[in-house]
């Protein structure tokens, strides 16, 4: 009896909670928290928590758009790898091409630039990954020189961190970094392997870590590639297997293993992660998808070589995994998009309230890469009919 009314009276927490994340009407009913033997902390939905005139939806025309084919050297993007939406309503955009990040304010004036390739301070010999740190602080991998650059808000140099770890986000003040250990090297062709992930956290510029845990990595299967008369074996990613994300906001780490329909996520204690968890059955991967995955994943002129002779014989899961891509919003909200597939017109994203309940889905177009979600906004890459990438950031409308 007071176990129940522990969960009963977390389940009401969670519901006044909810009501601030969600607006409107919310059916809070269709989810309860509890907590296991482990002292793991378990929120699970069984239905959407939004109700028809509560449900968010984002806005048909962009707020502002960056970008330019020609004559605004600022505006002028190649191949935009992150982008970040900042407190002030302005948005930091890392562009692998000239090895910069971009700082614009709410109205898409050019404000600042950081970086630049090159070996000094604040440079950077390859733009990797950026990722969010406390507040508006970014994190900046350059894997040339073995270092990470911390940058300001306001996009200056904050501080530069030696490190050859892979880190994957950042919690408070401590980094969270993969390291794979991979299992046996197979020797029949068509077999899949599936390595293992260690997650640890540390302070930057320590060598002490703490394990987070062990994860499965993404799966591959041994193959056989041909590419000009010559053969090699190799390990090549296994055709709609589930991704391991890892993703964080500063503040909290969320992992999907893309195997369920569950987030873990690890706060700034990085103890016993909170499982997030809502109903759902993985797409069937049918005859159609198999026929249309290397010219998706790969497109055509990979698709005709070397890819194409290593995919001949793949083995191909019966389904595809279920979240391939997180969105850890800096105010809160988790955004888990569902497995793109070949043929979808739109993105489907499972919405998740900073509690953890499950409000719903939205979906986006296609063509919108969506790299960001916070403060009332969206924010995404689209190309135009040249191939060239624009930044678009959209109102959210939070009914």
């Amino acid at each position: 009896m007071l176990r129940l009314a522990a969960c009963l009276a977390c389940t009401l927490i969670l519901a006044a909670c909810a009501a601030e994340d969600g607006g409107g009407a919310l059916h809070v009913d269709s989810y309860v928290s509890t907590r296991d033997s482990a002292g793991h902390i378990i929120v699970e939905s069984t239905a959407p928590a939004w109700s028809e005139d509560s449900r968010w939806s984002v806005a048909a025309v962009p707020l502002i758009r960056i970008g330019a084919v020609e004559g605004d050297p600022a505006a002028e993007f190649t191949r935009i790898i992150r982008l970040f939406l900042l407190h002030d309503g302005g948005v930091a955009v890392a562009d692998f091409g000239p090895h910069e990040v971009r700082y614009f304010d709410a109205a898409g004036r050019h404000v600042a630039t950081a970086g630049g390739q090159g070996g000094g301070p604040g440079e950077f010999g390859r733009l990797r990954e950026v990722l969010r740190g406390r507040g508006d602080t970014l994190v900046v991998h350059d894997p040339t020189l073995d270092r990470y650059t911390v940058l300001a808000p306001d996009g200056s140099l904050a501080r530069t961190v030696s490190d050859s770890r892979l880190v994957t986000a950042v919690v408070g003040e401590r980094w969270v970094a993969a390291r794979r250990l991979p299992g046996a090297v197979p020797d029949v062709l068509g077999t899949i392997v599936q390595d293992t992930v260690a997650l640890v956290a540390f302070t930057p510029g320590a060598a002490t870590e703490d394990t987070l845990g062990l994860h499965p990595a993404d799966a591959s299967f041994y193959a056989e590639a041909t590419m000009g008369g010559n053969t090699s074996r190799s390990v090549f990613p296994l055709p709609y297997a589930p991704s391991l994300v890892v993703t964080g906001n500063g503040e909290r780490v969320v992992l999907s293993h893309g195997r369920t329909f569950e987030l873990l996520i690890y706060g700034r204690a990085a103890s016993a992660p909170q499982h997030v968890r809502r109903p759902g059955q993985r797409t069937p991967i049918t005859a159609a998808d198999r026929e249309a995955f290397l010219d998706f994943r790969y497109g055509p002129r990979l698709a005709a070589g070397y890819i194409g002779t290593a995919y001949a014989d793949a083995p191909f899961p019966d389904s595809a995994g279920t979240f391939d891509r997180v969105i850890v919003a800096a105010d809160g909200p988790l955004w888990a998009r569902h497995y793109v597939m070949p043929g979808h017109e739109a993105r489907t994203w499972s919405i998740f309230a900073a509690n953890g309940m499950w409000l719903g889905e939205v979906s986006t177009p296609a063509e919108l890469d969506v790299m960001d979600v916070a403060y009332g906004r969206l924010a995404g890459v689209r190309r135009n009919e040249l191939d060239v990438p624009f930044v678009e950031v959209y109102d959210l409308h939070e009914w």
